[in-house]
Order: structure tokens, then C-alpha cells, then sequence
């Protein structure tokens, strides 16, 4: 199926649609005004050692553990048990509608594991989150904080694309 379709298919799919709001609402429960900001993040299994570094990095720098503030997009089991392994919150590849396959170590260069779904499941998560009232921070996995973004974001609602920063300072926040 084409990817395009497939996000559509999986964004309108009403029974899909409300095991991710039951995820959420279990994973990250609103409560009143939300300020905590939630990191949203697209990852294979090729790419958990970017996600790795970043969370190492943040700790390094003193920021507490981002780990409880992180929902990680997958496509494929073994990203998927990775990171669950790891401490982070994962949305399993089935609820986005793709199929949870083993992928072998010896492939994983070629096929990226669906990483191109990944990023296109990111902004349907990105959508439900923001229609749900949380405020949501998307992010690629290399990245690098010199500090912790989420403090600015007081904002009901908000996105803030962390590749658009002003001289690594400021973030730019878009008002959704």
C-alpha cells in the first residue's frame, strides 16, 4: 500500500484512532492546564543510537530524565522492544496501522525498517496529540540540546519545530 495512503487510512481508521487516544491517555495523562511538554520522536532501529545519545546527552548537561517525556514513533518491532527496553514510552507499530515484522540486523541498512513512515506517522500522532490538548514538541533524533527547550513552551497547544532554531537559543513556536 502506498505510504500516503497508508497514513490517511490509519489517521481515519476509528478503531485505531481511539486505542492511540486510549495510549496517550494512559502514557501521558492530562491534567488540568498542560505544561509538561511531550517530545515526540521517529525512530528505526537503525536510528536508536541517535535517540540514545540524545537522552545521554541531556543527562549530561543536568536536565532530568527526558525518557518519561519522550513518545518514540516506530515501524518496526525490534525499535519498538529497543526502546521499551530502554525506558522510553514507544507507540507500537500497529497502531499506526503498519505490520509489526521482525526486521534481520543483515537488512536493516537497505530497507531503513520504515523509517519513511516513521516521520509520516510522527505528524499523524502530532495531530491527535494537539487536538487532545497536549502540548507537543516534534523532533528528528539528531538533535542536539545545549538546553532544555521545554521550559519556553507555556503555551496551550503548541508545536515548536526544534530544527528551526535562532542561533541554537530560541525555538520557534507555532500556535496551533
Amino acid at each position: 500500500m502506498h505510504m500516503a495512503k497508508q497514513m490517511i487510512d490509519a489517521y481515519h481508521n476509528r478503531e485505531l484512532k481511539k486505542k492511540r487516544a486510549q495510549f496517550l491517555a494512559h502514557t501521558f495523562p492530562l491534567q488540568g492546564h498542560q505544561t509538561r511538554t511531550i517530545v515526540l520522536m521517529a525512530a528505526n532501529l537503525r536510528g536508536m543510537h541517535l535517540v540514545l545519545n540524545w537522552a545521554c546527552g541531556c543527562n549530561a548537561l543536568g536536565i532530568e530524565d527526558v525518557r518519561r517525556d519522550v513518545l518514540l514513533i516506530t515501524t518496526d518491532i525490534n525499535a519498538f522492544h529497543f526502546a521499551s527496553k530502554a525506558g522510553f514510552h514507544a507507540l507500537h507499530p500497529d497502531l499506526m496501522g503498519h505490520a509489526a515484522t521482525n526486521v534481520p540486523p543483515a537488512y536493516e541498512h537497505e530497507k531503513m525498517s520504515g523509517f519513511n513512515g516513521a516521520m509520516a506517522s510522527l505528524w499523524v500522532v502530532l495531530a491527535e496529540m494537539l487536538k487532545a490538548g497536549y502540548t507537543a514538541m516534534p523532533m528528528d533524533a539528531d538533535i542536539v540540546w545545549l538546553r532544555d527547550p521545554r521550559p519556553w513552551l507555556h503555551f496551550h497547544n503548541s508545536i515548536v519545530d526544534a530544527v528551526s532554531y535562532t542561533h541554537l537559543t530560541l525555538p520557534t513556536i507555532l500556535l496551533v
